[in-house]
Formats: C-alpha cells, sequence, structure tokens
C-alpha cells in the first residue's frame, strides 16, 4: 500500500467542492478510506487546519459527525474531528531531540527542526512548508514509514519537486497527478 503525506491543503480541499482539484482529492480520500493508499498528517498539519478553518470561516460550512449530527464544538475542533475519524489516515510527530553544536554552543533542538532548517536553504520554501517537508522525510527514522507522495495543492512546493525529491526521496505531486499515475 502507496503512503501519502497530506498537505494541509489537500485535506482542506476534501471539504471544498470549490477548490479546483475537489475532483481528485475526493478520489485520493476514497482510496485511503478503502485501504488502496494510506494517509499522513502531522500534528503540524493539525494546528494548521484550526488556524486557516478558524481565520477564514466564511469558507468553511459546519460538517456532521459519523452519526449525522452537527458537532457542538468550534468549527476548527469539527474539521479535526472529521480528519481524525477517517479510516487510513495517521496523526504523526517526530518528537526527538537531539542536539547541535554552532560557534561551540550545545543547542538542544528537535531534528524535525534542524531538518526545515537546512531544507530552508535548499528550497527556499517558506517555514511550515519546510517544516512539513521535514516531518515527512522524517517518517522513516520515526516510525519506520517510507513516504511515496508528498501530495500537494501549493504550486511553490509543486515547483520545486525536483530539488525536494533529490533532498527527501519522494516525489511532490498534486492530487490530479496522483490519481492519473494511480489509477484511481
Amino acid at each position: 500500500m502507496k503512503s501519502l503525506y497530506l498537505d494541509t491543503s489537500v485535506v482542506l480541499g476534501y471539504w471544498a467542492s470549490t477548490d479546483p482539484n475537489y475532483d481528485a482529492i475526493t478520489n485520493m480520500f476514497r482510496a485511503i478510506k478503502n485501504d488502496v493508499l494510506k494517509g499522513f498528517i502531522s500534528t503540524l498539519g493539525l494546528c494548521e487546519i484550526a488556524s486557516v478553518v478558524e481565520r477564514q470561516k466564511s469558507k468553511f460550512e459546519r460538517i456532521l459527525d459519523v452519526h449525522g449530527r452537527i458537532f457542538d464544538a468550534p468549527l476548527s475542533i469539527e474539521y479535526l474531528k472529521a480528519i481524525i475519524t477517517i479510516p487510513n489516515v495517521f496523526i504523526v510527530t517526530c518528537p526527538d531531540v537531539g542536539s547541535i553544536t554552532i560557534h561551540d554552543k550545545v543547542i538542544k533542538i528537535p531534528s524535525v527542526t534542524w531538518k526545515a532548517i537546512k531544507l530552508a536553504a535548499i528550497t527556499k520554501l517558506r517555514s511550515l512548508d519546510n517544516l512539513h517537508l521535514a516531518i515527512a522525510c522524517s517518517l522513516s527514522d520515526c516510525l519506520g514509514e517510507e513516504i511515496d507522495y508528498f501530495v500537494t495543492n501549493d504550486n511553490e512546493i509543486i515547483n520545486r519537486g525536483a530539488t525536494i525529491k533529490k533532498s527527501c526521496n519522494f516525489p511532490v505531486i498534486s492530487p490530479k497527478e496522483l490519481v492519473r499515475i494511480e489509477g484511481l
């Protein structure tokens, strides 16, 4: 079963019928629910989702729980509850902390943060994007899970896909590309 790291834009696109990739995202999540693919979302992604939903409430509708009832919670919590109930989507974090030495000063820093700092020099992406990439890169070390695809709607990340593949050993693709490649 192929493993996907799901960028925030893709997860939120699942509930946005106006998203240009909505049909592909829906097909991707159907494959995840049907045990064809496995999805990973980081705790950072959950935080980002909550922030986006609360800042842009007018773009997001209330959603129903598995029993067809409206969640009795803030909108962002509704989305987080809905996400964690999707079969074969796993919430991950890499909690390991290591030490680095800079100018004879030892600094304790999460290995994912250090990886994101190194990626920043290579990718020239925003901080959160580099953190997502670092988490996806680190899943093999943290969980023994290799990521087959980093799936995103973010064109900046997609445009740097070749550089990212060299550094992280997985391709960056859009949901439409995933659907095409995997025949979903």
